[in-house]
């Protein structure tokens, strides 16, 4: 027998707290719904039989973004041994990375063992490879593939030439299949053919959901592009995130900042990604000071937790 379902909101806590700040925990948080057997001598108000029980919906509030905060390995390139990239990355407050080539052979699938050990040694997760530039024909791009399969990593982002958009990346996306990987396009900036929208559009029309977008803002404020605006006109294509910042000199030359420092509107951007329940690989990017970068990753990965939490 079917029993009623009773529906138990719990609002955010805002007792002793302001009004706003019961709006703002309420905007912050989502809710999840989880359903608890409640045997019946707890239920004892609910007309049940003897030995029954009834079902509870009840409401949680807890943060949408349960994913580490990760840098790209790139910011690190100074530091190219492993054991002194780990300490850069933990110094800069994180144990996660996006890894690119200077701490990987890619090519190489047999060396993805030899590879991840130290990195599980040093506590440090590979969310995601790349930037991987794929160039559509099967056998070339595999290994890629077959590395990240052997390692455990699920994301790669990737970009590839004008040359490769069809055929090719019809082999790129049976590579994506065969080897169960979330590939994301990495829009880089007003120079790149993949880093308008007009174009990501024609893309993601012709392709599955094995290839998204791994939306680097700094490069999307580049192109001209508000990269709130673009993560929501792609939210059902979103599978990853470069945090990044620019300014610009008279010359239009961007020199990276801490994020939140420039033009993009960090805040907002977050809020998007949270409103959507955002679960891809998020990564902060910043390529300055590239023989002592941690105070400023540091500074960056403090704004994120503020904002992702």
């Amino acid at each position: 027998m079917q029993f009623p379902r009773a529906t138990h909101p719990i609002p955010p806590p805002a007792n002793g707290k302001s009004q706003a700040r019961a709006e703002a925990l309420e905007a912050l948080e989502a809710r999840f719904t989880i359903e608890v057997g409640i045997p019946r001598k707890i239920a004892s108000n609910a007309a049940i039989p003897s030995g029954g029980s009834i079902l509870l919906r009840v409401q949680l509030y807890c943060s949408p973004m349960k994913q580490p905060i990760a840098i790209q390995s790139w910011c690190f390139r100074h530091f190219k041994q492993l054991p002194d990239f780990f300490t850069q990355l933990k110094s800069a407050g994180v144990t996660a990375t996006e890894v690119c080539g200077v701490h990987a052979s890619f090519g190489e699938p047999a060396s993805a063992a030899e590879t991840l050990a130290p990195f599980n040694k040093a506590g440090v997760k590979i969310v995601a490879i790349g930037v991987e530039y794929l160039s559509g024909d099967y056998a070339t791009d595999k290994p890629r593939f077959e590395w990240c399969k052997a390692a455990g990593v699920r994301h790669m982002s990737i970009s590839f030439k004008p040359e490769a958009m069809f055929d090719g990346i019809k082999n790129i996306e049976r590579l994506a299949d065969e080897f169960d990987l979330q590939l994301g396009i990495h829009n880089h900036g007003g120079y790149d053919w993949l880093g308008n929208p007009t174009i990501l559009q024609y893309v993601f029309e012709r392709t599955g959901k094995r290839i998204g977008l791994h939306l680097d803002t700094a490069w999307a404020i580049d192109a001209k592009q508000n990269p709130v605006e673009m993560a929501e006109k792609f939210l059902d294509r979103l599978v990853g995130v470069h945090v990044k910042d620019f300014v610009y000199d008279r010359l239009r030359v961007p020199t990276d900042v801490i994020i939140g420092q420039g033009i993009l509107d960090l805040p907002k951007f977050m809020s998007v990604l949270k409103s959507a329940s955002f679960a891809g690989p998020l990564v902060i990017e910043y390529e300055g000071d590239v023989e002592n970068p941690v105070p400023a990753l540091s500074e960056c990965v403090s704004r994120l937790n503020e904002l992702a939490g």
